[in-house]
């Protein structure tokens, strides 16, 4: 009875362990000893449903993974650094997060200089990940232009006969955040309580919010919604400027990716789930990329939601995002065709500044000056 009770226990304990084995979870983060690669690196760390980070960036990253480590959670760190470690940073990963490459600087203004220098290295990194992944991982691209480097990355993986389109995606749900902080302050209401469906891409002329569509239903003036979606849509502008085009968004950034990260890793333990991303899809007629609500499960990309109900103002704003995305795959084929080396024609992201937006600033200003000079201080500076 003991010898059988012992093989029935020794026969238990191998099927968990190697059903431990198989269902650990790694998640690389292309980009690790950068702003957004740090912080993002803490927020990973602090889930216990990872079991290894792989931080890697063409730089020393040793500081950061040595610092990530004194945080007692489960994920265990490792650190790779240059051309020849890109490889075992990308070996047997779950979910490739890609955070590195140019951001804005005072000689790097336009999202087009930035995908002529971020293109090679979004590339080199697409065409590494199949090399040492026999199954596709999740994918999430947060470099910029995501409008442009998502179809990149789609071209690179179908050249190798690796393309699956429910495992690619580029980050967009920094702007579902941002339109809920954004209105929660204005309308007094917490932000976490608000699902306000923002769709088109991930550029000042693509971002489309359908604040119409905002559960709980809350009574916004067509001033306040225009005011409210240029903020929304200008937002990484602003902050630039703001920064002396030092940077960009890093806090919110990492948390926005930090939080699509969560979600993957509930989806490949079996959870189906319900995200915002810029992802493979023929949603809008025209183009082949756009951001929308999805669901996923382990295997990826599972059920596309249909576009939300759009009121004039919206559909305006939708036409013109489709344009601009449709503009987008355009020259990200021309500069593709080109390898990054040639320059195309530079087109302006910033919106002319609105003369009216002053005065219909000054008039809701009266009626609730605290909360919207928050929002808008930017535009209030001069």
């Amino acid at each position: 009875m003991l010898k059988l009770l012992t093989s029935v226990s020794l026969r238990y304990f191998a099927k968990r362990c190697l059903h431990s084995i198989s269902d650990k979870i790694k998640v690389t983060i292309i980009g690790g000893a950068g702003e957004v690669g740090r912080h993002l690196g803490v927020y990973v760390k602090v889930n216990n449903d990872v079991d290894e980070i792989a931080l890697y960036d063409i730089v020393n990253c040793e500081g950061v993974s040595r610092d990530l480590m004194d945080i007692n959670t489960k994920p265990v760190i490792k650190c790779y650094k240059g051309e020849k470690e890109l490889l075992p940073a990308l070996q047997s990963s779950n979910l490739v997060l890609i955070v590195g490459g140019q951001t804005r600087s005072p000689k790097v203004k336009t999202r087009n200089e930035y995908f002529e220098i971020n293109a090679p290295i979004i590339k080199k990194i697409i065409e590494a990940v199949p090399q040492v992944n026999s199954k596709l991982p999740f994918i999430h691209i947060c470099t910029n232009p995501v409008n442009a480097l998502v179809p990149l990355a789609a071209e690179v993986l179908t050249k190798q006969n690796h393309y699956d389109k429910r495992l690619l995606s580029g980050s967009t749900s920094i702007d579902t955040m941002r339109a809920r902080a954004m209105l929660g302050l204005l309308k007094h209401i917490d932000p976490t309580k608000l699902d306000i469906p923002v769709i088109g891409g991930h550029s000042a002329e693509s971002v489309t919010p359908i604040l119409s569509q905002c559960k709980p239903k809350i009574l916004i003036y067509d001033i306040e919604r225009e005011i409210l979606t240029n903020a929304i849509q200008n937002a990484s502008v602003k902050l630039s400027e703001i920064k002396d085009n030092q940077g960009e968004s890093v806090f919110s950034m990492a948390y926005a990716a930090a939080m699509f990260s969560n979600n993957v890793i509930r989806a490949i333990r079996g959870r189906t789930i319900e995200e915002v991303a810029y992802i493979p899809c023929d949603v809008a007629k025209g183009v082949r990329f756009f951001s929308t609500r999805f669901l996923m499960d382990k295997n990826g990309i599972k059920d596309i939601y249909p576009l939300p109900l759009m009121d004039e103002f919206e559909t305006n704003l939708f036409n013109s995002a489709v344009k601009d995305i449709e503009e987008w795959l355009e020259e990200h084929k021309a500069i593709s065709s080109q390898q990054g080396k040639e320059n195309v024609t530079q087109r302006n992201l910033q919106n002319s500044e609105n003369l009216m937006h002053f005065f219909i600033l000054k008039y809701i200003l009266k009626r609730n000056k605290e909360n919207l000079i928050k929002i808008f201080s930017c535009q209030c500076q001069d």
